[in-house]
C-alpha cells in the first residue's frame, strides 16, 4: 500500500498505546455507574481522554524521528553480526535502532502515563462496588454485578496475558544479542491474533454479546425449543374449553 516501514512502526506503537487507553475507559466508564450524577469527573473525563489519545499519538514521535538511516544502520549490523544466516535477506531487514536509550525511554513514559489509570479505575470500581454489598441491595444485582466485573477483568486480562509472552521474549533476546528467526515468527504471530483472541474472550464473557453471536449464528438450545407452553383457546357452540398445548 505504500507505507513506509517507519511509518508502520509509528502506527503499531500508536496501536499500542491506544489499546490500553480504551481498556482503560472500560472500567473508567463502569466506574461511572457508581457515581452520582452531579460528579466533578463526569465535567472532565471527555477532555481527559481527549488529552489521552491525543499522547497517544505524540509519545512515539521520538521514535519514528530516531529511527536510524538504514544502508549505515545495516553497515553497522554487519560489522557487530558478520555470520547472519543464510535465510535473512538483509535486503528486507529493517534497522529499527542502533541505541536503545531513546525507545526505552519513550516506552517507560507511555507505561506510566497510561497503565496505573486503569489500575486507578480498577481500583476504585472495586471499592464502590464492595460498599454497595453492605448496602441493603438485592442479592441478584449484587451477583450480576461481580459477575460482570468478573468478565471486565478476564476481558482486560488477556490482551496482556497475549502480549506478555512475546514482549518478555523479545526483551530477552534485544539484552543477549540473541536471533532466533523461528521464535521470532512465532512471537510475531501471537502479538497479531491478540485482536482475534480478544474478540472471542469478549463473546465468551459477556453474556449479552454471546446470546447475540448466537442468534446471529442461529444457535439456539433445544431446551429453549423443547419448553415452549403454548395456550389454545377451542371455542364451542355450547362451551369455551382451554387445551394445554407442550
Amino acid at each position: 500500500m505504500g507505507v513506509g516501514q517507519k511509518e508502520q512502526v509509528y502506527l503499531a506503537l500508536t496501536t499500542v498505546s491506544v489499546l490500553v487507553i480504551s481498556m482503560a475507559i472500560l472500567f473508567e466508564t463502569r466506574l461511572l455507574t457508581f457515581t452520582v450524577r452531579d460528579h466533578w469527573w463526569r465535567k472532565y473525563r471527555v477532555p481527559w481522554f481527549a488529552l489521552n489519545f491525543i499522547s497517544a499519538c505524540f509519545w512515539p514521535l521520538p521514535i519514528y524521528l530516531d529511527v536510524p538511516e538504514q544502508k549505515y544502520a545495516k553497515e553497522l549490523i554487519m560489522k557487530e553480526f558478520p555470520c547472519k544466516p543464510d535465510y535473512i535477506n538483509f535486503e528486507l531487514v529493517f534497522v529499527f535502532t542502533i541505541d536503545n536509550t531513546i525507545p526505552t525511554i519513550a516506552c517507560l513514559v507511555m507505561v506510566s502515563i497510561f497503565c496505573p489509570q486503569m489500575l486507578i479505575y480498577t481500583i476504585g470500581t472495586g471499592r464502590l462496588l464492595s460498599q454497595q454489598m453492605k448496602m441493603s441491595i438485592s442479592k441478584n444485582t449484587i451477583k450480576m454485578q461481580m459477575n460482570f466485573q468478573k468478565a471486565l477483568y478476564l476481558q482486560a486480562a488477556i490482551p496482556f496475558i497475549i502480549l506478555l509472552l512475546p514482549f518478555l521474549y523479545f526483551m530477552s533476546s534485544l539484552i543477549s544479542n540473541y536471533h532466533n528467526q523461528a521464535f521470532n515468527n512465532i512471537a510475531f504471530i501471537i502479538v497479531s491474533s491478540h485482536g482475534f483472541l480478544s474478540t472471542l474472550s469478549m463473546i465468551i464473557v459477556h453474556t449479552p454479546y454471546r446470546k447475540y453471536t448466537m442468534s446471529l449464528l442461529k444457535i439456539e438450545t433445544r431446551l429453549k425449543n423443547n419448553n415452549v407452553l403454548a395456550v389454545q383457546v377451542i371455542k364451542s357452540p355450547t362451551n369455551s374449553q382451554f387445551k394445554t398445548v407442550i
